[in-house]
């Protein structure tokens, strides 16, 4: 990022201030007793005010004026690989995950 700045078309997620950025893995995380965590981070309903400090038909975008906090919200889900429902808890997290976290 030279400068500060990023290429609009070169954002990839998020890919632009009008598409919608698709949901992305973070992690697989082993538990014990034949459990999982997954992270995923997902775009959130109001993902455009992501993109409210941004000028239209800007090439270059400051990262500073992204609220990346609009970006992507984490989805955490606890996995029973023993059970047939598979999924025991999931939570909504309202801010980003991008590293795993001990358990």
């Amino acid at each position: 990022m030279p400068g500060g700045f990023l290429k609009k078309n070169k954002m990839n997620p998020p890919r632009n201030t009008e598409i919608q950025s698709v949901p992305n893995f973070v992690r697989l995380t082993p538990g014990d007793e034949a459990r999982l965590w997954s992270i995923v981070n997902v775009p959130p309903p109001n993902w455009q005010r992501a993109w409210e400090g941004v000028a239209k038909g800007s090439g270059d975008i400051p990262a500073n004026s992204i609220a990346i906090e609009n970006l992507f919200h984490s989805v955490v889900e606890e996995i029973d690989l023993t059970s047939r429902t598979r999924i025991q808890a999931c939570s909504s997290l309202l801010f980003t995950l991008t590293a795993p976290f001990p358990i």
